[in-house]
């Protein structure tokens, strides 16, 4: 902050507002001046008041107070002053000090000087005096706050980031692990994830077998039961079809546009294209997944319709229908291991055998 003298500086805002024709500083002397501006008081809140009101005609209606008690129309005064002076960008919106009156000296005297600067400025036939009370420092802290806040210099990246700061982080660390970890797996791994599976159907099994022995539903408990699966189940299918909906807005705002094109040679946007892939497998899996869900709640429409017209099913039957399925589904799984084996056979000497 450039230094300057009192008499200097009492001259230079006696002669701003003589300039302006503030009413309240006519027959005042410039050292009385510089107190009434530095110091608390009415007079120093009705210069502002005048000030404002020069500056723009429809600040008054806005700087008029109201028809409340003495202590809230104070309070009211301050604040819609300090509104205003925030709004022109004279001092922050909780700089009330400023307005009172009892902020430090150095701050009063900016203050001031700034806001009869932006008035003088406005008029014709007035040049301003730039090198009267300037503070560079404070403008460069500024500027410097204002270009390392959050998220500021990614608006120069050469190249954009499809995805979200918190998605992109959690993307970065599967990468990291999945190079840690990343190993081919072989024949014999293959064999060992189906023989866990195969153990892990036989044991839902036999627990599934063992709760329909233990879980007898009769009468209308089994109906209110069997309606409150079904409606537990187009809920969650209500879910998946937001997120699905949701995901093909994203996929046309962002993805699609890509799909259409050549294939590109790979640059810094080649590991994000690889994760949109492989994001739309899984999309691809969820929707056989739902298909699968789709088919299961069909039937049990069959079943609640077969019971409300008067055809009851067993729970024997149920069994039978899921043991049928389930017998299905060892079959497909059979047949793809079978596949699976033959095709590593033809393509390797020896193999192991199941």
């Amino acid at each position: 902050m450039a230094l300057i003298s009192n008499e200097k500086l009492e001259s230079a805002l006696k002669e701003k507002l003589d300039f302006l024709g503030c009413p309240y500083t006519e027959e005042i002397d410039e050292d009385a001046v510089l107190n009434l501006l530095t110091n608390p008081g009415e007079i120093r809140l009705k210069i502002l008041h005048w000030l404002f009101c020069r500056y723009d005609s429809e600040l008054a209606e806005f700087l008029e107070p109201g028809s409340n008690s003495l202590g809230a129309r104070n309070e009211s005064r301050l604040q819609r002053l300090l509104s205003a002076a925030h709004a022109l960008c004279l001092c922050g919106s909780n700089d009330v000090e400023l307005i009172k009156g009892t902020a430090p000296y150095n701050d009063q005297i900016e203050f001031v000087n700034r806001f009869l600067d932006s008035l003088c400025f406005k008029e014709k036939g007035y040049s301003l005096d730039s090198t009267l009370y300037t503070r560079p420092d404070m403008y460069k802290s500024q500027l410097n706050m204002l270009i390392t806040q959050d998220g500021f210099l990614t608006m120069f990246d050469s190249c954009t980031n499809l995805l979200p700061r918190d998605i992109h982080m959690e993307v970065d660390n599967l990468k990291m692990k999945q190079r840690k970890t990343n190993k081919t797996q072989t024949l014999q791994d293959l064999l060992t994830l189906s023989e866990t599976l195969s153990l892990d159907i036989q044991t839902s099994q036999q627990k599934l077998s063992a709760l329909q022995k233990e879980m007898t539903l009769e009468g209308e408990d089994k109906d209110q039961e069997v309606l409150m699966m079904s409606h537990m189940l187009s809920t969650i299918l209500k879910e998946l079809w937001q997120l699905s909906d949701g995901f093909k807005q994203c996929y046309k705002s962002n993805i699609k546009q890509w799909c259409n094109k050549s294939p590109p040679e790979l640059s810094q946007l080649g590991d994000t294209i690889q994760t949109v892939h492989g994001c739309l497998g899984n999309f691809t899996r969820l929707l056989s997944n739902m298909n699968e869900i789709r088919q299961t709640q069909t039937k049990m429409n069959k079943l609640v319709k077969k019971e409300f017209t008067g055809f009851p099913v067993t729970i024997d039957e149920a069994s039978k229908e899921i043991s049928e399925s389930l017998q299905q589904c060892l079959s497909v799984l059979e047949e793809t291991l079978h596949r699976c084996d033959s095709r590593f056979k033809s393509n390797q000497p020896t193999v192991l055998t199941v």
